[in-house]
């Protein structure tokens, strides 16, 4: 094979493109793989392909409005992409249209560069209803070429997109293979020409005066293109356009600008149709879930909190948060949790999509201490896992624990925490050994004689509540009664000293 001759217009031109080569040699070990969405503007607007009757996408652009997507079932009728909107209605009357959208394809488009970034951190859109990665880092991780092509078309189809993908050494033509549904697999840039020569000119992302221009001296695919002297290029249309085949086959850089780094992670599964089943969503919940947990492993982090979203078809959206009490990326725990927390909710309408959101994360850790203490962290774990599963079956307002307050009156001296609070989880100091838990919530007046009870002499005097109207004045004492129960028992100091008991021991 030989190499490919860098476009020039003169020999200071050649001098240049050959300099250039030398210095961006390190450029052309780079391999990037595009993926073209043909039907973006259906899914940024949330149109179900499956419904039979014809639809068409259009463009408006002043007063004339281009056909930009038609369906297979209006493509069935004539109606063509590029066809004016007024010719669609003559061919079919009963045409659903739908006008685009291009800031929702570009926020749909950025979404998916997201999910993109678990394959590669240099990730772009540089170019309209597509994606740019740079793969070359990142074969070593996914073994070979072929099975991170697969993954990445396994993952799309589980999203239901129609996509294409193609792999070259150069963004721009990776950009054309794959928007001309040409699934190639091209490592050695001196391939590229005899490539891109087989395809159309349509298909070169060139502008309409340039097609124009070509098609008028008879240049309709790539190879005639490449066969023009690069003077004659530049005579007619420019330095630019030298420029652009330079970039194309990979003799002068291109400039690729990547998107920042995500701090947080977003997926979705839009069905095929609108879904009543439980069950059937669950299943669904599985994949974002496995999405999300190969997210934290590749970053060494974990999570407390998922964030699901329900789209109806009536426009309405149900919040469902699933949450933790420990940073865990387990995905056995979290399907567990997020089963409870569906099976609680109540969902009054199907739903046509549904979305993932985690925007808070912590490093992950390990456990490395010795027998005993694994031990004890398993214990304190299968608690921490029992608390979620009831907090999702049940709701964050139904857990609820004790907690002691700074007061010595006994029925004050305790205070319910739901699991809300933020001392939820402190350590609690609730009783001392002569102070029982059981306490009843009015004290049970005592009428008969205490002298067949057990008493204890150990008397514990309470005065308290000076400061408001709530003052008592106590003397407890434990007693035993014939059945053997242990008796919180008081007297009255303020009521002549007549006895109640508060409480029951265990």
């Amino acid at each position: 094979m030989t190499n490919i001759a860098p476009l020039q217009q003169d020999q200071k031109q050649l001098s240049f493109s050959i300099e250039r080569k030398e210095k961006t040699e390190n450029f052309h070990r780079t391999l990037w793989l595009c993926i073209y969405f043909p039907k973006l503007a259906v899914h940024s607007l949330e149109i179900s392909e499956g419904q039979s009757n014809p639809f068409v996408v259009f463009e408006a652009e002043t007063q004339k409005r281009t056909i930009h997507y038609a369906s297979t079932a209006a493509q069935q009728l004539g109606i063509e992409a590029g066809m004016d909107l007024s010719q669609a209605y003559i061919l079919c009357e009963q045409i659903r249209t739908y006008q685009r959208d291009q800031k929702k394809e570009q926020a749909l488009l950025k979404l998916l560069a997201d999910w993109a970034t678990q394959f590669s951190s240099c990730v772009s859109v540089k170019y309209s209803s597509s994606i740019l990665i740079e793969i070359r880092g990142s074969i070593k991780l996914f073994k070979e070429i072929y099975r991170l092509q697969k993954n990445i078309t396994r993952q799309l189809q589980e999203k239901n997109y129609l996509s294409s993908i193609a792999i070259s050494p150069t963004p721009l033509a990776s950009f054309i293979f794959s928007k001309a549904s040409k699934n190639v697999v091209i490592e050695d840039k001196n391939l590229l020409r005899a490539e891109l020569g087989q395809l159309e000119l349509q298909y070169f992302s060139l502008d309409h005066k340039s097609l124009e221009k070509l098609h008028n001296i008879g240049v309709q695919k790539g190879y005639e293109l490449f066969r023009l002297s690069p003077a004659s290029l530049a005579r007619r249309f420019g330095n630019g356009f030298c420029r652009y085949l330079n970039e194309l086959l990979g003799i002068t850089h291109e400039n690729i600008v990547s998107i920042p780094a995500r701090n947080s992670f977003y997926d979705f599964y839009e069905f095929q149709k609108d879904q009543e089943s439980l069950e059937i969503i669950l299943m669904h919940t599985d994949i974002l879930l496995k999405n999300l947990v190969r997210f934290l492993i590749q970053r060494d982090l974990s999570t407390r909190e998922l964030n699901f979203t329900i789209y109806s078809s009536n426009e309405e959206e149900l919040s469902i948060v699933v949450s933790s009490n420990i940073q865990c990326r387990d995905k056995k725990i979290w399907k567990n949790l997020i089963k409870e927390k569906f099976y609680s909710t109540l969902f009054k309408n199907s739903a046509y999509k549904i979305s993932l959101h985690v925007n808070t994360f912590e490093t992950h850790s390990y456990n490395n201490e010795d027998v005993l203490q694994n031990i004890r962290r398993k214990n304190s774990s299968d608690w921490n896992s029992t608390l979620d599963q009831l907090k999702a079956r049940l709701g964050e307002k139904s857990i609820t624990t004790l907690d002691s307050t700074e007061d010595y009156r006994p029925e004050y001296s305790f205070i319910k925490r739901t699991y809300t609070d933020k001392q939820f989880f402190k350590k609690k100091f609730l009783s001392s050994p002569h102070r029982p838990v059981w306490l009843l919530e009015t004290p049970l007046r005592i009428n008969n004689s205490i002298d067949n009870l057990q008493k204890s002499h150990n008397i514990e005097r309470i005065v308290d509540g000076w400061w408001d109207s709530n003052f008592i004045q106590r003397d407890y004492f434990i007693a035993k009664s014939k059945d053997h129960n242990l008796l919180w028992i008081y007297a009255d100091i303020k009521n002549q000293g007549q006895y109640f008991v508060h409480g029951y021991f265990a």
